[in-house]
């Protein structure tokens, strides 16, 4: 594609009959005009492209909090930590439930802090850059539901709002509690909860007209992941593979953008680079370890995100 994305291409009614997509810029025919849909490439995002300056520190590479976990669903708490240190935050502290403590701090890598709570209004009280909540939240009762709407709502920094966060937005109709500094990643499912009015359109009009509705940014995952908010474009990602059609891949995700906010991404770029980073490392997974795509785990993408960042850095040269 020259210049911007064609709207057929990036559409997901395509996406079984489109091959890779990349863009050659073509700077002075683009200029003044973007169109209504991006194609998220390293040509059309600045952010992720510096190196670190020599004296870069763990304190420049954000902080992030990550509220999530429970007894049935330790993996996805732990997937959403080792997401965000992959994603390069310079420290990531995970807060589940105290009844959940022991078994998810064993799985955990070394460099989380684990923490345990007993009401989730805990994590306001200590200073992180951005915050990641709701993967394997699981079920719950009054009382940790209205403490996990009360931390969304009084979030005063970007906010990744995921999976059972999500579920409990749209059973309690709270959706009015989103701001600009919530970025929602809903699969299908969860989308077709928060917006029921919504599930019989297509995907890209779908977004657009939830979009309009909110000032959050949303992710919407699928073959080809829109991110957009209100005023934008749509941007359609441009790498993946059926092979992440499994379950904590969107934890991984969620872990990512939130390392991606607490650098000082705005939320767009965030989401937008987390989904590119993570469905490039599934393409490399698949060709590095000659997987097939049954067998590519949410493992195998945390393993490449380091190469796939490098895909990123080095074609912004």
């Amino acid at each position: 594609m020259i210049g911007n994305a064609k709207r057929g291409l990036v559409s997901g009614l395509a996406v079984a009959a489109t091959g890779a997509l990349a863009l050659v810029p073509v700077e002075p025919l683009a200029a003044g005009h973007t169109g209504d849909r991006e194609l998220i490439s390293p040509q059309t995002l600045e952010c992720g492209r510096s190196p670190r300056p020599f004296d870069f520190h763990k304190g420049m590479a954000g902080r992030v909090a990550i509220l999530a976990g429970s007894e049935s669903y330790a993996g996805a708490a732990v997937l959403a930590a080792s997401g965000a240190l992959r994603g390069g935050a310079g420290l990531v502290t995970l807060f589940v439930p105290m009844s959940a403590r022991a078994v998810i701090a064993a799985k955990c890598p070394p460099e989380v802090i684990v923490r345990g709570y007993d009401d989730p209004r805990e994590v306001l009280e200590s200073r992180f850059d951005a915050l990641v909540i709701g993967c394997g939240l699981g079920e719950m009762g009054d009382p940790t539901a209205e403490g996990i709407l009360e931390v969304i709502s009084n979030s005063r920094v970007p906010t990744v709002v995921d999976a059972d966060a999500l579920n409990l937005i749209a059973s309690r109709g709270k959706t009015g509690i989103l701001t600009d500094n919530h970025v929602l990643t809903p699969h299908p499912g969860e989308f077709a909860r928060l917006a029921p009015d919504l599930r019989d359109l297509p995907r890209e009009d779908a977004a657009r007209q939830f979009a309009d509705r909110t000032p959050a940014t949303l992710l919407l995952k699928g073959s080809r992941t829109i991110v957009t908010r209100k005023g934008e474009p749509l941007r359609c990602n441009s790498t993946g593979s059926p092979g992440m059609a499994s379950g904590g891949q969107g934890d991984l995700l969620a872990g990512v953008i939130g390392a991606r906010l607490a650098i000082g991404d705005s939320p767009t770029d965030a989401a937008a680079l987390g989904a590119w980073l993570c469905g490039r490392s599934a393409e490399i997974a698949l060709n590095e370890r000659h997987l097939s795509e049954e067998s590519l785990l949410p493992g195998d993408v945390l393993h490449f995100l380091g190469a796939a960042y490098r895909d990123w850095q080095n074609s912004r040269r």
